[in-house]
Formats: structure tokens, sequence, C-alpha cells
């Protein structure tokens, strides 16, 4: 199974104009990239870039992380759901085909040769998804990362959007936080009967390592809960 991967791209709020030309040749040419060091080569000295880069990126952690995964996408392929404007309801989901070819982005306005600081790697059959059809897209996003390999359950979700079009409505498509606050619902409904919660003593899904829910039912005990589905 073909790993999936996400990339967020964030572009500098100083210059406008340049971001937005940057953005829309990334879209228009299907590709996505990551910037640093303008004037670094690319395929044959990759790693050395990289240690250049992170001794003065203050972020290199996660620098040196993006772009260690961008190269291994480029080695072995697979799935990229991207995202270009966190304003736009619109995102792309594309492959990259294994052993590609790291290239410059393409010449901009007022730059008579290719912009070298964005390392480019182009996707086949892209499709673009409405964010307003599709809103489990923006809930299993990774947070606060340019670029990272998504969870398995997050992986499966975008291959079958990409795929089918559409995301069977069957328990198994659910996130693991969607399947907990299916089952915190139903503890709050009368269908619950005597598990009925009244209140709950901490937030669903709170990094307990035993329970997902805990609450006081309307009989005043104590309920603990734990969410799987198998």
């Amino acid at each position: 199974m073909e790993n999936v991967y996400f990339i967020r791209h964030n572009f500098s709020s100083e210059y406008p104009k340049i971001m937005e030309e940057v953005r829309t040749i990334l879209i228009k040419e299907d590709c996505i990239a990551i910037h640093f060091n303008e004037d670094e080569p690319l395929d044959e000295q990759w790693d050395s870039a990289i240690e250049k880069a992170t001794k003065t990126d203050t972020k290199d952690s996660k620098f040196e992380k993006a772009a260690r995964i961008f190269k291994t996408l480029k080695e072995n392929g697979g799935y990229v759901f991207a995202q270009y404007d966190g304003r736009s309801g619109k995102v792309f989901i594309g492959k990259i085909p294994p052993q590609s070819k790291i290239t410059y982005l393409p010449a901009i306005k007022n730059k008579n040769e290719e912009y070298k600081g964005y390392k480019c790697l182009k996707m086949e059959n892209v499709k673009p998804f409405e964010l307003k059809h599709f809103p489990i897209l923006f809930a299993i996003r990774p947070i606060q990362q340019t670029l990272a390999k998504m969870s398995d359950k997050g992986a499966e979700i975008v291959r079958q959007i990409y795929k089918n079009g559409k995301l069977k409505p069957e328990l198994n498509s659910l996130t693991p936080q969607f399947q907990e606050l299916i089952v915190q619902e139903w503890l709050r409904s009368e269908l619950a009967g005597d598990l009925r919660v009244r209140y709950q003593l901490i937030l669903t899904g709170n990094d307990y390592p035993s329970f997902d829910i805990i609450g006081k039912t309307i009989n005043g005990k104590v309920l603990f809960a734990q969410v799987t589905y198998h």
C-alpha cells in the first residue's frame, strides 16, 4: 500500500504579489515544493544542502524532517494531499511516481532564470477537491506541520476519496476522534439508559492511555469508556 503524505504550503505575507505568483505556478504545474537555500544544487548534493540549511535555520529539526520526507517521497513515490492556501476551500490530491526528479520552480516575473529557492516535485493525475464536500479532509490534516506522512487511518480516507470520489458511510471510514464523538453523543442521549452521562469529567480523547470518556451518569456513578472499533 502506497504511503500518503500531506503538505501545507505556507507563503510569506511579506511579498504577497510574488507569493501569489509562486502559488499559481505550483498549482498550474501540479507541483509541490519546499523552500530553502536559493543557490544549493539538487539531487546529487541533496544531503549536504540539507545539512547546510539546518545549520542556519532556527527551526532546523522541523525543517530537516520535512526535507528528508521530501527526499523519501522523491525516491519511493506516494500519494500527496496538498494545500496551497489556508483561506481557500480547495485542496488537491495526486501521485508522485517513484524515482522522480527534484526540480526548481519555473521562472517567475522579474527573474530570467528558475527560482532556485523552491525545490519541486511534480504530481501526476491530480484531482481537486472542495472541503465543503469533504470536510473530513480538513479534520485529518496533520497539525502545524509543513510536510508529514499521514496516519494509516488518514491515509485510507485520502485514498478512498481520490479513487472513488466519495467516502463510504462506514464506521471504519471515520477517524478514531470521530468514533469517540459518536460514542460521546450516544452516552448523552436517552438511548444510553442508566449509562446516560449528565456531564463529563475530562475532554473526550484527552490522551489517557486506558479511557477516552470519563463522566458522571444520571444515577451519580462515574463512567469510564474506551472507544475501539474492530
